[in-house]
């Protein structure tokens, strides 16, 4: 997998969709692990970046499979899975911004900040700052930080599609929980998100840690 990811951009667009099926029979297969899992759909990403933005591929199988086994992420033997599926969330919600919708990002948000109650503080870390990133690569995420925000429906957190979850009904109450976290920079990443990740001000973080 990662010799493929390496070489995607040298792959004939051709072959895009079968490589595509290919990867996700994999992963719907039960035969790979959950890390080499998720280097199937990192790979997918890294192939349909480049070449692929001009083919009208909606991934969204991908993106269901990442959000669904989230939560096989623990401060257990999994916790070294967390540094992959940062990686996968780069290429899937940051470097796609304009392909993802705001469903699907309010769904990822919520979800990584309830997987940051669950992990190692280091990995809880990753997690804020990757949350910081898309809170402001899609700036509209914020009414996550609202809890008198209203919309239609009631937020399902079970629901396997993250774009059917209705996740624009939830809040962020994961943060104040992990504000009084016994991490210090864990804490401190907490209270920078709650007051909406400013980039100035008392909440602002200091350049060491916004560079993470």
């Amino acid at each position: 997998m990662l010799s493929l990811m390496r070489f995607a951009h040298l792959i004939n667009v051709e072959f895009f969709d079968d490589l595509l099926v290919v990867l996700h029979s994999l992963i719907e297969s039960g035969d790979l692990s959950y890390q080499e899992s998720l280097h199937c759909v990192q790979t997918a990403f890294h192939i349909l970046s480049g070449q692929g933005d001009v083919l009208n591929i909606d991934p969204m199988k991908f993106y269901t499979h990442l959000y669904k086994t989230l939560f096989k992420l623990h401060a257990g033997a999994t916790n070294e899975g967390v540094e992959i599926v940062l990686q996968c969330l780069d290429v899937m919600l940051t470097k796609r911004r304009k392909q993802v919708s705001q469903q699907r990002a309010l769904a990822f948000i919520k979800r990584l900040c309830t997987l940051a109650l669950h992990v190692l503080p280091n990995s809880s870390i990753g997690i804020l700052a990757t949350n910081r990133i898309l809170m402001h690569t899609f700036p509209k995420t914020d009414l996550l930080l609202d809890n008198e925000s209203q919309g239609s429906g009631v937020f399902l957190p079970e629901l396997e599609e993250p774009e059917y979850c209705n996740a624009q009904n939830t809040a962020l109450w994961e943060l104040h929980a992990l504000r009084r976290h016994y991490h210090p920079i864990v804490q401190r990443f907490a209270a920078h998100l709650i007051a909406g990740a400013p980039s100035e001000g008392s909440e602002a973080l200091k350049p060491e840690l916004s560079r993470r």
